[in-house]
């Protein structure tokens, strides 16, 4: 325990965070399994493997035990200094913690984003134990809200796969999800940017060029948009 960071709206994870956090998840989850009950997942009382590892599955086995007795959120685990969201992140907690980090990587990347730049993603930024204090009859008193206007409703929408039982696209469907976009939606300059692994590739649509596509624009009029147009054909 690093010490209390007041609002959760001020709890970002850096990627470099949450890599130790995963590392430790994928070198320990061969020995975990699906404790969530029948009705709740239908892996009920499966073994956990790294590709089927999701946040859900971290929740039981990582962020909940590890924050008991604290009573603390997981970044207040990393850090004890504030750590403001540059992105906002929207998502389904089914999708694989795996897919969900490469997901993210490939987002930094292109928009030039280093490893200690935060993102606010709940599942860390929330203390699980009290998650009241977090959420109010007000969406706009929540940390949800709080978070997205720090983060300047800058959001990333992480996709699914389609699944034997999931998916594609499962945020859709999420109410949550759909209150975040459209609160990003309602500011015009801030960007919506969409991500999605296929297979083995990573697939994002951005609002805009991204930084290198800008710089390759005013080099060559008509280059940024043609590789921005080429890498969101799919």
């Amino acid at each position: 325990f690093r010490g209390l960071i007041n609002g959760a709206e001020r709890r970002g994870i850096t990627l470099r965070q949450l890599k130790l956090v995963v590392t430790y998840a994928e070198r320990r989850c061969h020995r975990w399994h699906d404790v969530a009950p029948p009705e709740r997942s239908r892996t009920s009382g499966q073994d956990l493997t790294w590709s089927t590892l999701n946040l859900y599955h971290l929740n039981d086995w990582v962020i909940r035990p590890a924050t008991k007795r604290p009573g603390c959120s997981m970044v207040e685990l990393l850090t004890l200094r504030a750590q403001l969201p540059r992105w906002f992140i929207s998502h389904w907690w089914g999708e694989p913690i795996m897919l969900f980090v490469k997901c993210l990587e490939t987002h930094a990347q292109f928009r030039d984003l280093d490893q200690d730049v935060a993102f606010w993603v709940c599942a860390y930024a929330n203390r699980q134990h009290s998650l009241e204090d977090d959420i109010s009859e007000d969406p706009k008193q929540t940390s949800f809200y709080k978070a997205l206007a720090l983060a300047k409703f800058r959001v990333l929408l992480i996709l699914d796969q389609k699944t034997e039982h999931n998916g594609p696209g499962t945020p859709f469907s999420r109410i949550w999800c759909a209150y975040e976009e459209s609160m990003c939606l309602e500011q015009a300059a801030s960007p919506l940017d969409i991500v999605t692994c296929s297979g083995s590739e990573v697939e994002l649509i951005t609002k805009g060029l991204t930084p290198q596509e800008e710089l390759s624009e005013r080099t060559t009029p008509g280059a940024g948009f043609k590789t921005k147009a080429s890498r969101e054909k799919g």
